[in-house]
């Protein structure tokens, strides 16, 4: 098994402040609706997020980096797709993702890194499901939070959307 890993990168540009991004990336009631079906947050450095997707898959991370309203660097514990490629292999270090919110006079740029997945092919089929899952969820991200009113404390309704499978 390769000990190389690769990466992959999104960014989208929210015509809203960065505070209320950051609300909608750190508060349950907005991850559950444009991330998850159910979802935990403890927002800060040594807190945890916990989400269960809507295809069932589950994500749990620890909060290493909590720097409102700036960065959230999330470190994940291997799921069982992962654990499943990486089967007895398992000498592989963890997937992180850094949520980077970068405030302009008239928008709000909220930029992905991910890294950690093994460049093995085992992994192909995990990467490219985080990959374009990611594109999916920051863009149903940006659609709410630019339809929703920014004093609001609660996120609007979710619309159903059909996703596309990756």
């Amino acid at each position: 098994m390769s000990r190389r890993t690769r990466g992959y990168a999104h960014f989208i540009n929210v015509q809203r402040p960065a505070a209320f991004v950051w609300r909608a990336l750190t508060t349950r009631e907005w991850l559950e609706r444009w991330y998850a079906v159910e979802a935990s947050i403890d927002a800060r450095a040594g807190g945890r997020l916990a989400v269960k997707l809507r295809d069932g898959r589950r994500r749990d991370a620890v909060i290493d980096v909590c720097d409102e309203p700036r960065r959230l660097r999330l470190i994940y514990e291997p799921d069982e797709e992962f654990r499943a490629a990486a089967g007895r292999r398992m000498a592989v270090g963890p997937v992180t993702e850094d949520l980077l919110i970068d405030a302009k006079p008239d928008r709000t740029v909220v930029r992905l890194l991910g890294s950690g997945v093994p460049e093995d092919k085992a992994f192909d089929a995990y990467h490219t499901r985080l990959r374009s899952s990611w594109s999916y969820w920051l863009d149903t991200l940006r659609r709410l939070l630019e339809e929703a009113d920014p004093a609001a404390a609660s996120p609007p309704e979710r619309r159903s959307q059909p996703r596309p499978t990756p």
